[in-house]
């Protein structure tokens, strides 16, 4: 797995850990179990503008708890390991909330960030079309100039990054093939 991830880095420490899991996720059955959910649950009110369910999906269904533990798993190996080994003895990483989304046509997310949840985290169940549908991180600093940082999410994508980083899901415009669906989650030190 080490040799999938790519950490994207920048001053101060920051970082965007780029890993595709799509190799060992069952990702139609995670997009039908999605659409499932969708007609079955009321999109909650947030800054995402699409519809969207949960704070805790990874403890409804076995499915996304299976997809939560792997997230936890490679944030302990490769952030708290490696990137804080300072505080690999004494903390530990644990999965707190998750929510799905279904992004469609219009649908984007407000410029936000998870402070003062240690980790957020993003999971491309589906991404189907052409055109772009950019996750953006705002106000990094790369040699000492602030910057946008924008990644184009594929199928099985997962996005780990710390909770202080501002970031948004830009609105793509009117496609009826556009097709995101995504799995996002924080975790908690411990």
């Amino acid at each position: 797995m080490e040799s999938d991830i790519l950490l994207h880095r920048f001053d101060y420490g920051d970082f965007i850990l780029q890993a595709n899991l799509q190799s060992i996720i069952d990702n139609p059955s995670l997009s039908n179990l999605l659409d499932n959910i969708k007609k079955e649950k009321k999109s909650i009110d947030s800054n995402v503008k699409s519809w969207h369910y949960g704070w805790h999906v990874h403890k409804e269904y076995e499915q996304f708890k299976h997809l939560s533990e792997i997230i936890e798993k490679i944030s302990i190996e490769e952030i708290l390991k490696k990137e804080w080994s300072t505080y690999k003895d004494t903390v530990k990483l644990q999965f707190y909330e998750s929510w799905v989304i279904d992004y469609t046509m219009l649908g984007f997310t407000q410029e936000h960030r998870h402070y003062p949840n240690v980790l957020a985290s993003s999971y491309y169940i589906e991404v189907v079309g052409e055109v772009p549908c950019p996750l953006i991180f705002t106000n990094l600093i790369k040699e000492r100039k602030n910057i946008e940082f924008e990644l184009q999410p594929k199928t099985g994508d997962l996005f780990i990054f710390p909770g202080h980083l501002n970031h948004k899901v830009k609105a793509v415009g009117y496609s009826k093939k556009l097709v995101r669906k995504v799995f996002a989650g924080n975790l908690i030190m411990v």
